[in-house]
This record gives structure tokens, sequence and C-alpha cells, in this order.
């Protein structure tokens, strides 16, 4: 996960929750207005069509102070879906009977939208559709080759959308392929490496340890290959003693050295990161049930504001140390680690070993799993 790459926003997708009916964001409101002597009756009409059906597609008022039940919220998106395929039918419609019309473009990409909501609901019809839109595109001599590579981009992203029902590692299996063929069909180009470095960090240390050599000796550009050299050296850490000591933002002398016979999560974190703040309660849960049994928790903040640190500290009763030098992504601990991506989670076993880098995935488990060591 690349903190500057516009990329991010292909993996960060795979962990938002979808927002039902306000993620369309589609109303009359936004709509071109139909007042050009040009526009026929007739297209004023299908507009209008096009407008009720998206109206139909809003989730219920009640919703906003009373949460649906799960039951209820999936019978309502099967229901959605089916519309967004029928909203989507009546766009298409429009600009092929008046093709002409300046809303065409407009009719376009409520089209699109639509039947990617509908897709992630796992509608095959809007997924079909997708992939014929997608097609005309690629197969239109006019269309240009940043548009090519952002269609092969979210065609992509669906991919290894749909493959997270497989599991994290099937998801990654398919976006690091696809990578790799952008790679080959657009290879003056620096994003699939980049692609390849985001599958890098959450991979494992074998994967990992491929793919970053994959980046060093392909025709990445010298910052990409830089960042995976970091993430080379971060791995090289894996296995061996983990030594870090530092004075925590509330005065405690930390040192992990004194820590021995303890398992120690180090925990790369900012309270502007929003994947952190969204597994904050389980990892509190977490710690709560295992402190008494030997876990600590060390903070590694990579925040720059020192008051919103203090608030969230204070506001969630943090009891374990914190780092902070107010640097940021320049974090002085976070530099020599080499961590280029956060949340991260690392755990130190009771003889001081850094044994896991990826540690929020089946955290309980590897607690357990050390604290029975």
């Amino acid at each position: 996960m690349l903190k500057q790459s516009r990329w991010l926003k292909y993996m960060t997708i795979l962990f938002v929750v979808f927002q039902v009916g306000r993620a369309f964001n589609l109303g009359a409101s936004d709509a071109v207005p139909a007042t050009g002597t040009n526009t026929s009756a007739q297209a004023d009409l299908a507009w209008d069509d096009i407008l009720t059906a998206l109206q139909q597609l809003e989730s219920p008022r009640e919703w906003l102070t009373n949460r649906p039940t799960p039951e209820v919220l999936a019978k309502f998106r099967r229901k959605q879906a089916e519309a967004s395929v029928d909203m989507a039918n009546k766009a298409r419609d429009f600009y092929s009977r008046f093709p002409g019309d300046p809303r065409v473009s407009e009719a376009k990409a409520r089209e699109r939208k639509v039947l990617d909501q509908a897709e992630r609901f796992g509608n095959d019809k809007a997924r079909s559709r997708l992939i014929e839109l997608d097609e005309e595109r690629l197969n239109d001599p006019s269309t240009k080759e940043d548009d090519r590579f952002e269609i092969r981009i979210t065609r992509l992203q669906r991919e290894t959308r749909r493959q997270m029902t497989n599991g994290m590692e099937a998801a990654l299996e398919v976006y690091a392929k696809g990578a790799r063929q952008l790679l080959a069909d657009f290879p003056k180009r620096d994003e699939p490496y980049e692609m390849l470095l985001d599958v890098a960090v959450k991979a494992s240390e074998e994967k990992a340890r491929i793919l970053a050599r994959e980046i060093i000796d392909g025709t990445a550009s010298e910052p990409i290959k830089g960042q995976a050299r970091a993430l080379l050296k971060k791995l090289e850490l894996l296995g061996k003693p983990f030594e870090l000591k530092f004075t925590a933002l509330d005065g405690r002398e930390v040192d992990l050295a004194k820590m021995r016979g303890k398992v120690v999560l180090v925990d790369f974190w900012a309270t502007w990161s929003g994947p952190y703040v969204a597994q904050w309660p389980q990892f509190k849960t977490v710690y709560e049930e295992w402190h008494s049994r030997g876990c600590e928790v060390v903070g590694i903040s990579f925040d720059m504001e020192k008051e919103a640190l203090d608030q969230f500290i204070g506001k969630e009763k943090v009891g374990w140390p914190q780092y902070f030098d107010g640097q940021g992504w320049k974090n002085k601990i976070g530099l020599e680690s080499g961590v280029r991506s956060i949340p991260a989670l690392w755990l130190i076993d009771k003889k001081g070993i850094l044994r896991d880098q990826n540690a929020r995935e089946q955290l309980e488990q590897k607690v357990e799993k050390y604290l029975a060591e």
C-alpha cells in the first residue's frame, strides 16, 4: 500500500463497507437540465424516466435512524441490484435513441455507476454488462492509451473484489497476475510495479521477497525500486531479535530487551488511518483479554499533530506507551524499520524475536500461539 500512490484506492476499496443508497449519490438535482431548444420532447420524457428509476434506488429514509436487520438489508440489496440493471437499460436506451442529446455523457456515466454498484452485490447481469461496456471501449480505435489503462485497472479491481470471497491470498494472486499482464501490455508505465509492491506489502514473507526482487530487477523507476529495497530491509528483520528503545509520550521508558518473557505487539498506526480506526475495537478486545497473560503493546504513532493523538488516547483509554515525534511518514522508528504503510502490526515472541510483520491477520490465534510457547 503506497502512501502517495493514486493506485492505493484499488486495494483499499477491498476493505470499504458499501453504504446502501448513499453510494449512488444520484438524484434529480444533479441532472443536466433539458432546456435546450434542440432537445426533443421524446428525449425529455426518456430522461424523466431515468430520473424516476434513480429515485427508486434510494434506501428507505427510516434507515437513517433505524438500522435494518442483515436479512432485510440483503433482500433490499438484491432488489436494488435488479433495479440498477433496469435503470442501466433505460440509460442505454436513451443514448442509443438520442445520440446528439447533451445528456448522453451523463447517461453513460450513470449507466456504468449503477452497474458497478449492482455488480458489487453479485449481480451477474451487471457483471456481463460491464464486461460488454469495457470491450466496446477497448475495441474503439479512438480510445486513448490512458483510458485503456484505466479500463483495464477498473476491470482488474472488479475481478480482485470478487476473489475476496475466496480469501485475501486468492485476491492478491489475481491482483498480481493482472498487474504483470498490465506491465506486459503497457511496459513504459510505472503503475503495474506499484501494484506489485502493494501485493508484496500484504503477501507472505516468501512471496514478498520474490515480488520485491522482481521489482528491483525490472524496469521500474528508481523511487519504486527504493521502496522495494526498503521492503527487503524490513523482511531482513524477521526471525531476529528486534531492538527498540525510546521515551514514550507519557514519559515511560520503553525497552523491548526488558520485556523478554512477554509477547509484544509493536503497533505502527495513526489516528487518521481509517483501516486502523475500523479495526480498533477488535484490537482493544484482544489486548484486554490477553494482557493479564503476558501480552504487551507498544505504539508507534505516525501522527503529526500531538493534539489529535492525545485526544484519541484519552477518549479510547489507550493504556500502552506511544512513540511520537511528529514527523508523520518520516517517523524515525518507522524509517529504521522499513515501514512504508500503516496500519502495521508486528509480533515479538517471548525471546524477543520478531516473528510476524502481518499480525493483524488472524490476530487472536497468533497471540494465543505465542503466549503458549
